[in-house]
């Protein structure tokens, strides 16, 4: 997402500086995607400004931009929750933009249960983290 800078969004700076074409550019690339796999961050149980802010920009631009799309909706963090509380926040509030979340996936205390060369070390995590990612490509 570092390549999208987003100013924050308000009714005066759509008014002002309508859409940029890096905006124009993310929904595009997300319409023509049969499906997408959408990590959200958190920050204090929630999705973090940055992600909001993005989703409020790209549903100005066009409400339904993830309107018939598949959705594998992730989220992790070094606590106990793994980012439930912004997962299931996000959860809900996708398919108003037209997404269908059709599996989800949170990984608890990433620094205990993940290692850069063996991916997720749990077992149980790792399997449901499989057959989430196989739903979702059952579904695109």
């Amino acid at each position: 997402m570092a390549n999208y800078p987003f100013p924050l969004y308000s009714e005066d700076n759509e008014r002002e500086m309508g859409f940029s074409n890096s905006l124009v550019e993310l929904r595009n690339e997300i319409m023509k995607a049969k499906g997408v796999i959408i990590s959200v961050n958190e920050h204090n149980s929630h999705p973090s400004t940055f992600f909001k802010n993005v989703l409020d920009w790209l549903s100005r631009l066009e409400r339904k931009f993830l309107e018939d799309t598949e959705v594998l909706l992730m989220s992790t963090s070094p606590g106990k929750r793994g980012g439930q509380g912004s997962l299931e926040i996000i959860e809900k509030l996708l398919p108003r933009f037209g997404a269908n979340v059709c599996a989800t996936f949170s990984l608890p205390s990433f620094y205990e249960n993940f290692d850069s060369e063996k991916g997720i070390i749990d077992k149980d995590l790792s399997d449901r983290h499989h057959l989430a990612l196989t739903e979702f490509l059952s579904k695109v």
